[in-house]
């Protein structure tokens, strides 16, 4: 075996062989609703950061969560849905090793909220209320939508001397994979 295969294959042995923990993100409920000519949507997120993930953050790394919503129409095209929605919320968390605080900003908002624990930070993070997907009379009664969303831990915002080990670490590949939820009218 040359050099360069043997450290391509020590290396993907090492990716795969670390211990991953029971860390993941879970889309427990998503709901939907009509107020006011609007759907909305509501859910609850469990997320559960790996211990590398939580030994980073209580050393002063933000981390960085992609919340992506879709609202898909569900047609005559077996190829591409037609997309109604397709939106990106993210969310920067940190640790104030100081005031021994968590902080929870949300890039859209521009809104910063401080926790004492980091449970509450969590919890507070999972629970989405009054999400607005889209107005109702953009709707046709005739057909079948459904909102999908997916949660990822995003690697790229992570400080460039981290990068590499999150790249080959499992427990740094934290996501919720896609949930589908049929949108209620």
């Amino acid at each position: 075996m040359t050099f360069r295969v043997s450290l391509v294959v020590l290396l993907l042995l090492f990716a795969f062989s670390a211990k991953g923990e029971t860390a993941n993100f879970i889309v427990e409920m998503v709901e939907t609703h009509l107020k006011e000519g609007r759907y909305l949507m509501d859910a609850r997120i469990e997320y559960r950061l790996s211990k590398r993930a939580l030994e980073a953050l209580e050393n002063g790394v933000p981390i960085t969560l992609d919340l992506r919503v879709e609202l898909i129409e569900l047609g005559d095209s077996w190829i591409w849905p037609e997309y109604m929605l397709d939106t990106h919320i993210r969310h920067t968390i940190r640790y104030h090793s100081l005031a021994e605080s968590y902080q929870l900003f949300e890039h859209s908002t521009q809104q910063t909220t401080n926790f004492v624990t980091q449970a509450a930070l969590l919890t507070a993070l999972g629970e989405i209320s009054g999400f607005e997907l889209i107005e109702a009379e953009a709707l046709q009664p005739n057909k079948t939508y459904q909102v999908r969303i997916n949660t990822a831990l995003d690697i790229e915002s992570l400080p460039l001397p981290l990068r590499p080990m999150a790249y080959l670490q499992p427990d740094w590949r934290l996501s919720s994979g896609w949930s589908q939820w049929p949108l209620e009218q």
